[in-house]
C-alpha cells in the first residue's frame, strides 16, 4: 500500500493507492523451444499469442496449439482463468481476462500474467489497467529498443487505485452494463452502414432501369429526343438480340464502342525497360482506380520519355478508367479535373466518350449492379481473370436522351451526397464509443460511477491482509526490504 502523497490524486474514502507488485505476482510467458512448431490440428494445449487478445478477453478464431512434447518443455508457463493478462511486446498494454475454456493455456513470451489474491477482482483490475491513468504509466515504462518491450519489474511498479472489494464488483457490473449499451449502439450503426451500401447499389440499379427519372420523363417530354437519334440509330446485332434487361420505351440499347473516340489501355514500364521515378508523369495503375473515383495520392511516376512514347494511353481530365484484370475487374472512375496529363498501365482501360455520351453517366452505369453482372459474365477465367478491349467495345449499354443523361447524373449524385454525409456521421458515431469507454473508465476509478458504501471493508485493510499472507510465505529479510523500498516520486509526477 502506498501512503497518500501530494503528487497522488485524492481517492474516495475507503480506496487506496498501490503498486501492482504490492498485491500480485507478475510472471512471464515462454516462446516455443528452438526447433518446435505449432501443431497442425487442435490439441489439449492451446497457446495464447498477443494476436489472440481481443476486447479484454481472448479470440479463439486463430488459436494455435502445442504438441504434447512441446507443452511438456514449457508447461510451467501457463495462464489461469483467475489471472489477468497484459501484452509486453508488439501491441503493448493490451489487458484482459482468460475464459474458463482456456484455463491453463500456455502463454507467449510477449505477454505476462498477473496473479491475484482474494480481494482483488480480476475484471476490476482489467478495467483499472485500461484506464488512461495506467495506460500512460505503461507507455512511459516501455524500453525503446529495436523491439520495444515492457519489463515485468516495471509492471510491478505501476501504481493503481484500489477500491474496496465490494465496490470493485459494483463498478464491474455498471461498466459492463454501459459497455454493452455502447456495443449495441455500434452494432446498430454497423447495420445502418451496411444498409447504406445496399441503398447505394439500389440507387444505381433504379437509375439505369429508368425508374429514378420516371416522373421527370412525364413532365419533360418536350426535352426528350429519341435515344436512337444519338447516333445512326444502330440496332443490336447478335449475340445481343435479346436486351439484357427491360428499358423505358424512350431508351435504347447500343454498343459502347459507337459512343467512344478511344478505348485503349497502357503498357508496363518494366516491359519497355523503364523504371518508376519520384518526379515524372503520373502513372495510374489498377489500385488507383476505385469504385467511382480515381485516387491520385499514391500514384507512381514514369519518365516523360515513356509517357511520350505511349500517346494512345495518355489520359486527360474526364476520361473514364476501368480495371481489366484480376480481383478488381470492373472498378471504374473518372480522371479528376486537376489532372493535366497522365498515363495508365496495361491493367487499366481508358474510355474517352464522344458527344453522344456523358462521362459521368458511363462511369455510374459501369459500376451499377446489372452492368457489373454483364461485365463479369464476359470475363475470361485464366490464371488472372480479365476482360479485353474488344469486350468493352462490344458491351451493350442502355441509352436515354442526353437531357435524361444529365438528370440521371444529378439524381445519383444528390442521393450519393446524402449517403456520404450519413456514412461520415456513422463513422464518427462508431469511433465515439471508444472515447466514451475511456471516459467511463476514468470516471469509474475516480470513484464517480457508483455510490460508495461506508460499510464496505476499506481497500487499505484488504491490502494489509494480502501483505500479511505474503509475509507468511517470505523470509523476514525479504519482507523488510520490500516494506522499506522508497517510493519513486517520478513515477507519479503525472498522476493528478
Amino acid at each position: 500500500m502506498i501512503e497518500q502523497r501530494n503528487h497522488l490524486r485524492q481517492l474516495p474514502k475507503g480506496w487506496a493507492w498501490a503498486r501492482i507488485g504490492d498485491f500480485s505476482q507478475v510472471l512471464g510467458g515462454k516462446r516455443l523451444p528452438k526447433g518446435h512448431k505449432f501443431s497442425e490440428s487442435p490439441t489439449a494445449y492451446p497457446y495464447l499469442r498477443v494476436t489472440d487478445f481481443d476486447k479484454m478477453t481472448t479470440n479463439t478464431e486463430q488459436l494455435q496449439y502445442l504438441k504434447p512434447e512441446t507443452h511438456e518443455l514449457i508447461k510451467n508457463y501457463t495462464i489461469s482463468k483467475d489471472d489477468v493478462y497484459i501484452s509486453i511486446a508488439g501491441s503493448i498494454g493490451k489487458v484482459g481476462i482468460i475464459p474458463e475454456s482456456l484455463d491453463g493455456a500456455n502463454l507467449t513470451e510477449n505477454a505476462a500474467r498477473i496473479t491475484l489474491p482474494p480481494g482483488i477482482n480480476k475484471k476490476a483490475l482489467s478495467f483499472i489497467l485500461s484506464t488512461p491513468l495506467v495506460q500512460d504509466q505503461i507507455k512511459k515504462s516501455i524500453v525503446s529498443t529495436n523491439q520495444p518491450k515492457l519489463a515485468l519489474f516495471r509492471i510491478e511498479k505501476v501504481v493503481v487505485p484500489i477500491p474496496p472489494t465490494l465496490e470493485q464488483g459494483r463498478i464491474v457490473v455498471r461498466l459492463e452494463e454501459l459497455f454493452a449499451c455502447l456495443d449495441a449502439g455500434v452494432e446498430g450503426l454497423q447495420k445502418v452502414k451496411a444498409q447504406l451500401k445496399r441503398y447505394r447499389q439500389a440507387v444505381l440499379k433504379y437509375a439505369f432501369e429508368g425508374k429514378l427519372t420516371e416522373e421527370w420523363r412525364k413532365t419533360h417530354r418536350e426535352q426528350i429526343e429519341p435515344a436512337a437519334e444519338l447516333v445512326d440509330g444502330t440496332k443490336l446485332k447478335p449475340p445481343y438480340l435479346q436486351p439484357p434487361f427491360e428499358l423505358p420505351k424512350e431508351w435504347m440499347w447500343d454498343r459502347l464502342g459507337l459512343y467512344s473516340n478511344v478505348i485503349t489501355k497502357g503498357e508496363s514500364p518494366n516491359w519497355q525497360g523503364f523504371d518508376y521515378v519520384d518526379i515524372g508523369v503520373s502513372f495510374i495503375r489498377s489500385e488507383n482506380v476505385l469504385w467511382g473515383a480515381v485516387e491520385l495520392e499514391n500514384v507512381v511516376g514514369i519518365p516523360i520519355g515513356f509517357h511520350n512514347k505511349l500517346k494512345r494511353s495518355q489520359v486527360k481530365a474526364g476520361d473514364v478508367l476501368i480495371n481489366l484484370v484480376g480481383a478488381s475487374i470492373g472498378r471504374c472512375g473518372i480522371v479528376p479535373s486537376c489532372v493535366e496529363t497522365a498515363n495508365i498501365n496495361q491493367a487499366v482501360a481508358l474510355i474517352r466518350v464522344n458527344d453522344a455520351l456523358l462521362s459521368s453517366y458511363l462511369m455510374y452505369l459501369l459500376i451499377s449492379p446489372k452492368m457489373q453482372g454483364i461485365i463479369h459474365a464476359n470475363k475470361v477465367e485464366t490464371a488472372r481473370p480479365n476482360i479485353s478491349l474488344q469486350d468493352l467495345r462490344q458491351l451493350v449499354i442502355p441509352l436515354p436522351s442526353l437531357a435524361e443523361h444529365r438528370e440521371i447524373i444529378e439524381e445519383v449524385e444528390h442521393r450519393f451526397s446524402l449517403i456520404d454525409k450519413t456514412e461520415e456521421a456513422i463513422g464518427n458515431g462508431i469511433r465515439q464509443p471508444d472515447r466514451m469507454r475511456q471516459s467511463l473508465l476514468k470516471v469509474a476509478f475516480e470513484g464517480k460511477l457508483v455510490a460508495q458504501d461506508p460499510s464496505d471493508e476499506p481497500a487499505e485493510r484488504v491490502l494489509e491482509r494480502i501483505e500479511e499472507e505474503r509475509t507468511k510465505r517470505e523470509s523476514v529479510t525479504v519482507r523488510k526490504k520490500r516494506r522499506n523500498k522508497p517510493i519513486q516520486s517520478d513515477l507519479f509526477s503525472y498522476v493528478k
